[in-house]
């Protein structure tokens, strides 16, 4: 119990003098948000912080549609665990929102939330309660990440959330909070802070999953014990090198089966976000972008690839909206370089979900893979100043039974995040509108 104060005193401390420094910062934030970009200042939303749920803010950093763009992203199932991180290179952040993002000040607002008691400085960032459902089904311990408050920062950020799978991430906060319950330690969340600062001034390198987790270990001692007993979680500092497997090659479990991908099942249930394990260490980093055996079992897609193609595209060109109606093509698409918003539209007429669209973003960081089966119509925006995207197709390419659809049909009203006119070929500014195009049966 004494740890604990003195870690509610530490947190007090710190983030009372982090106020008074940050002041002139906030100050200006508040000013450049509200001149440049207009109101809300503050983006507030409902997140689970321990025990709890409870509202938070921060600065807004995105357009005002944001969440509207994002949400239609994907929902999660049964198999899946999804952190729904937007990109900094993303076309979502304003212009002084990026700023604010390159900088960490994202979260300075929430220093009240600290001293109020509600929040810790140094925890796992809080989660929406959705999120946590899902991630319940794949990783039954996630509540373990809650047995701490939340923080405003913590473990993760030493290493970037882009740099990390789901999986690592889960199992870094996990940890961290198991290594803090047993131990209240305030000397672990000074080191994380400290390193913290130095990596965001980039007085240090970022840490790996390896290095964060030997940091944590460092403070791993005996239990706390009170009244001669231990620590009623059951858990102590020392058990977590055996619950714990950062710096293995991790893996999601569901029913006792370890597999190298996730599936997210789309808004259209037959469009699939798959997200594979990203294996990073010094050299580089490791993927299977396509393995036919555990995409059939995890999805129940089968299938036969014929052709590989390779798009090479500028920032503002759009491509599509194509199907082909005889020979039709399902397709695995995934982006190597840059940035694009993939988009895929149901033009099955017997589909309940006929002329739905479904919008997500590939890029090279988040190494996700689309699959967009048979029957719908397919196109991209670039993002980044320059993308290439790579993608099977399940049948040959063939001109005369390729049709296209508008990309503007209001009909279908993509939320294409546009910074200017699209860059169109002619055959693609010639797209029919759905209700005069050729539909599929």
């Amino acid at each position: 119990m004494r740890g604990l104060y003195k870690k509610r005193a530490f947190d007090f401390v710190i983030t009372l003098l982090a106020a008074v420094a940050w002041g002139p910062a906030l100050l200006i934030c508040i000013g450049m948000i509200a001149i440049f970009d207009g109101r809300p200042i503050f983006y507030v939303s409902t997140r689970r912080v321990g025990a709890h749920a409870m509202r938070i803010m921060k600065f807004r950093t995105m357009l005002r549609n944001a969440d509207s763009v994002h949400n239609r992203e994907t929902v999660p199932i049964s198999g899946s665990i999804r952190f729904l991180n937007t990109p900094r290179d993303s076309p979502l952040y304003t212009p002084v929102g990026r700023i604010i993002e390159r900088f960490g000040l994202t979260e300075i607002p929430q220093v009240l939330h600290v001293l109020c008691g509600d929040m810790s400085l140094v925890g796992n960032r809080p989660l929406p309660e959705n999120v946590i459902g899902a991630l319940k089904e794949v990783f039954p311990e996630v509540e373990d990440r809650f047995l701490m408050p939340a923080g405003i920062t913590g473990p993760v950020q030493l290493v970037g959330r882009s740099a990390m799978s789901d999986v690592e991430r889960l199992l870094i906060e996990r940890e961290y909070c198991l290594v803090a319950r047993a131990t209240q330690s305030w000397r672990l969340d000074f080191t994380i802070l400290l390193n913290t600062v130095l990596v965001v001034l980039g007085l240090r390198a970022s840490f790996t999953v390896e290095a964060v987790s030997a940091l944590i270990q460092r403070f791993a001692g005996p239990p706390q014990r009170v009244n001669g007993e231990a620590d009623s979680t059951g858990t102590d500092a020392s058990s977590v090198r055996r619950t714990t497997a950062v710096g293995a090659r991790a893996r999601s479990r569901v029913g006792g089966d370890e597999y190298s991908m996730r599936v997210v099942r789309c808004e259209v249930p037959d469009l699939l976000l798959i997200e594979p394990v990203v294996h990073r260490d010094m050299r580089g980093f490791f993927l299977e972008s396509y393995n036919r055996r555990e995409m059939a079992r995890l999805t129940g897609v089968d299938v036969e690839f014929v052709q590989d193609n390779h798009s090479s595209s500028q920032q503002g060109v759009l491509r599509g909206l194509h199907y082909q109606v005889k020979r039709k093509q399902g397709k695995l698409l995934r982006v190597v370089r840059g940035a694009v918003f993939d988009v895929a539209v149901d033009v099955r007429q017997s589909s309940p979900t006929f002329g739905r669209a479904v919008g997500v973003e590939l890029n090279e960081t988040n190494a996700r893979i689309f699959w967009v089966p048979p029957g719908f119509a397919h196109g991209f925006l670039v993002l980044s100043e320059s993308a290439d995207l790579l993608y099977k197709t399940t049948d040959y390419y063939s001109p005369e039974d390729e049709r296209c659809l508008a990309w503007n049909d209001p009909a279908i009203a993509i939320p294409w995040p546009l910074r200017g006119p699209p860059v169109l070929s002619s055959k693609d500014a010639q797209g029919v509108l759905l209700r005069d195009a050729e539909p599929l049966p």
